[in-house]
């Protein structure tokens, strides 16, 4: 009766082993997928030229959406100028913006992008960084590359949404991590994980 039972037992698992499908094989691909995606976006310099992001592999990269007339310009200005200067092999990419609420459209950058271009020359960011064109965050019309970051990082309570000007995202220099800080996050808040992307 015992080993009758047994190989019952046996002959269930080894069904199960044979019929079950590979999830955990295609999840893992789906995610490595994922997060190699950072490198198929192409985005429009503020000049007008198209970057490539796979010119960013290998290398950290800190992706933030700025507004130089935001009450937090100044302070996280400073904190850019700050990581580069400590960490000059960190890519820097600026995305001037308008963030979309549902409710409203928070609008706190220039217009004209020749006065974002000032400003940013003015606050000391303009020369370390890479400045693309003005962007729409959030919405369905809103920036795919930062759709996908705030995928990759939500925000508190797992938000999916931009919520103000000067989100912050570190991505590491292999793609595979993204993460998030807020706009009064600053240089000893990210220091770790900015020593650990590189």
């Amino acid at each position: 009766m015992r080993l009758q039972q047994t190989m019952l037992i046996l002959i269930v698992l080894c069904f199960c082993l044979a019929f079950k499908k590979p999830e955990m094989a295609g999840e893992l691909e789906t995610t490595k997928d994922e997060t190699s995606m950072f490198y198929t976006f192409k985005e429009k310099k503020i000049e007008g030229k198209l970057v490539d992001f796979s010119i960013y592999k290998g290398k950290a990269c800190l992706v933030v959406n700025t507004a130089c007339n935001c009450g937090l310009a100044k302070s996280n200005f400073e904190t850019i100028r700050e990581i580069k200067n400590k960490h000059p092999e960190i890519a820097i990419l600026l995305f001037p913006s308008s963030v979309d609420l549902t409710i409203y459209m928070v609008e706190q950058e220039e217009a004209q992008k020749e006065e974002t271009i000032q400003k940013m020359k003015e606050n000391g960011v303009y020369d370390i960084s890479t400045v693309f064109e003005k962007c729409k965050i959030n919405g369905k019309d809103g920036s795919h590359l930062f759709a996908y970051l705030s995928k990759e990082a939500p925000g508190l309570f797992g938000t999916k949404a931009v919520k103000w000007n000067f989100t912050k995202f570190l991505v590491s220099k292999t793609g595979d991590k993204v993460t998030r800080f807020g706009p009064k996050e600053h240089y000893s808040d990210m220091k770790s994980a900015l020593e650990e992307s590189v």
